[in-house]
């Protein structure tokens, strides 16, 4: 992990963003809405019936509001206190509901593997339109189970073994229909929120800690120092894509499956080509980056084309409710490579773009003076590489009298 001096003030203001899920820390029991309230104090929680404290190892067991990271025809209940739907005359306030009355609704969750399983309540929205509709869920792009659903069906707990699994996929088909998808839960995971405790630095490792918002489970993690000079491969040329660099905005940043990126190329208009150059100048053995749909952005499909000075290497169908795919092209000898895709109304991000090179480069600083040292008062000045972003910090003593 590289953070240039943008990059490093975008984490500090990015401290605190949710990694997974959108739980606090009471969850709706999934069949009687009723709150189930967990409390946590350090690496222990309680039993949300008992008031027992439950040893770390038992932990994953708690229950995990999801969130999804993507809908299409859905309207996303949160655990708002002041509204609810109902179900059989029980009141829910966390879950899906239609959007409009369209044929086909579609909610993607991101897992990323971390829920052994999976919980839900579906039924009929009580007094709403009565047409019948079809659940599908697919796990990893395989349909893995098929609900009918019916007006006057009973509300049903849907459990599903989710062990390993990073995409969970809810496809409804019905219109003139209103069901209810209630209490999404997840069982395995955690809800880390994601704090610096020390900045990385050309001469010194960074430290995150990372906690989970709802039993407290915590742990840390060592940022290694930026002693390596790595570049960021960005294209000298775009045509009708927007190429992001590290950035001090947070809002200057994309979302792909829930998680945001800072760098990358994201679409700059919705015409039906896009293009971005790269210069590799002969210099890299293989180049690596991941593309995706970008979150609740424009559905079309796309394909995807990678070419190396002219030659076609790679060829990838891109659709709206794909998982990340990573691509690595073989670019020994190359001097341009271009990464295209055809698809008008289509939103898709390119980025995570890493390269395997046969040169190295040397860290080139550039000093910029934050604050002017004064009488009585030090100063900060800040050295920044023109290749690859590391920065480092240094005190300016105050001036003598």
């Amino acid at each position: 992990m590289k953070l240039g001096r943008r990059g490093f003030y975008a984490v500090l203001l990015a401290a605190g963003f949710v990694l997974t899920g959108n739980a606090g820390a009471a969850a709706e029991d999934e069949t009687a809405g009723i709150d189930v309230t967990v409390q946590a104090t350090g690496a222990a929680a309680q039993d949300a019936d008992t008031g027992v404290q439950v040893a770390d190892e038992t932990q994953n067991q708690i229950p995990h509001a999801l969130t999804p990271y993507q809908t299409e025809n859905f309207e996303l209940w949160d655990n708002d206190p002041t509204r609810a739907f109902q179900m059989m005359a029980a009141e829910y306030r966390q879950g899906l509901t239609p959007g409009n009355y369209q044929n086909s609704r579609q909610a993607l969750y991101n897992l990323d593997g971390r829920f052994s399983r999976v919980t839900m309540v579906v039924g009929h929205i009580d007094g709403e339109r009565d047409g019948s509709a079809v659940l599908y869920v697919y796990k990893d792009g395989e349909l893995a189970q098929t609900v009918n659903l019916s007006s006057d069906m009973m509300t049903q707990k849907l459990e599903l073994d989710t062990t390993g699994v990073k995409q969970l996929r809810l496809d409804q088909t019905g219109s003139d229909a209103a069901y209810g998808f209630a209490n999404v839960m997840g069982y395995g995971g955690h809800n880390f929120v994601a704090e610096m405790s020390q900045v990385v630095s050309v001469f010194s490792d960074g430290a995150y800690t990372y906690t989970c918002k709802d039993c407290g489970y915590s742990y840390g993690e060592t940022i290694p120092e930026q002693t390596e000079c790595v570049p960021y491969l960005t294209p000298y040329q775009t045509t009708n894509l927007y190429s992001l660099e590290e950035t001090e905005d947070t809002l200057d940043c994309f979302y792909v499956m829930g998680k945001a990126y800072y760098k990358g190329v994201i679409p700059d208009n919705y015409q039906s080509t896009r293009e971005a150059l790269y210069n590799l100048g002969q210099k890299y053995n293989s180049v690596t980056f991941t593309v995706g749909h970008h979150d609740n952005e424009r559905t079309g499909s796309a394909v995807l084309r990678v070419f190396g000075d002219g030659n076609l290497m790679k060829e990838l169908e891109l659709t709206r409710d794909m998982m990340n795919q990573t691509v690595t092209i073989n670019t020994v000898g190359v001097t341009q490579m271009k990464i295209s895709y055809e698809g008008s109304d289509s939103n898709y991000a390119i980025f995570d773009m890493s390269y395997e090179s046969v040169e190295t480069w040397e860290h080139n600083f550039t000093k910029e003076v934050l604050l002017e040292a004064t009488v009585g008062q030090t100063g900060i000045c800040t050295y920044t590489c023109v290749n690859c972003g590391a920065c480092y910090t240094e005190i300016i003593p105050a001036v003598d009298d």
